[in-house]
Order: C-alpha cells, then sequence, then structure tokens
C-alpha cells in the first residue's frame, strides 16, 4: 500500500475536538490540538505494545500476534494524523528517515555512526537537502 494513500484515506476517520485555545490563531490551535490528540494516541498504544510483552514476560501468556499487529496499525494512524497535522506525508517522512539513516550509518548499522553522529548532515538530509 502506498503511505500516502493511506494516510489520506485512514484520516477520514479522524474525530479531533476543538480544544486548544492558545490565542494564536485557529489554524495553530487546530494544528496543536491534532498533534496532542497524535501523540495521547502514540503513547495510549505503546501502552498497548508493553502490555502484549509484559504479560508474556511476566506472566508467561502467548503473545497475541493478531493484537500485536493491530496495535502496530493504531500506531500508524496516530502517525498519519502527527504527519497531516505538520502538512506532511507518511511517505516523505519514512523517504527522509532512511535519509538520515544512511548519513548516519550508511549501508548498514554502525556503532560508530550511532555514537558520533553528524547532526548538521542528518538534519539536511530530513530538510532533503541531500
Amino acid at each position: 500500500m502506498d503511505a500516502n494513500k493511506y494516510q489520506v484515506d485512514a484520516l477520514r476517520t479522524e474525530l479531533t475536538p476543538d480544544f486548544v485555545r492558545l490565542g494564536m490563531g485557529q489554524e495553530h490551535d487546530t494544528m496543536v490540538a491534532r498533534m496532542l490528540h497524535a501523540v495521547l494516541g502514540i503513547m495510549d498504544e505503546a501502552g498497548e505494545m508493553a502490555k502484549i510483552l509484559k504479560k508474556h514476560l511476566i506472566y508467561k501468556t502467548a503473545i497475541d500476534e493478531v493484537n500485536a499487529f493491530e496495535e502496530s496499525g493504531d500506531s500508524q494512524w496516530y502517525h498519519a494524523l502527527w504527519l497531516d497535522a505538520i502538512k506532511r506525508g507518511l511517505g516523505e517522512a519514512m523517504e527522509r528517515n532512511l535519509a538520515k539513516l544512511a548519513v548516519r550509518h550508511g549501508e548498514k548499522f554502525s556503532a560508530e555512526g550511532a555514537v558520533n553522529r553528524d547532526l548538521a548532515a542528518e538534519r539536511k538530509a530530513l530538510e532533503g537537502d541531500q
């Protein structure tokens, strides 16, 4: 599936209340409300993922892979909302992330690259200047 199509289709189900009043204009307040909705949702889904592992590690329950898959998809929905709030696409975020990782690690993981990051070069990759 195309990431940007997913983002458009998924966000048809969005309901973000108009509850932020920062006095910086309606467009800004709406953006912040959507970002807040997204980050709270991401935190909730991360908790659901952690619960799957906790139950497995502590209580020795089987990992419900369908539920694990569901929580990952739910998390993607909130990531799509976050990006849409800042007027960016999910596909673009994926591409820029790979560009940043290429700057940091080259072709594969490098402990040296993880420790000695060139933040200026990574920023350029994220900005699309590479």
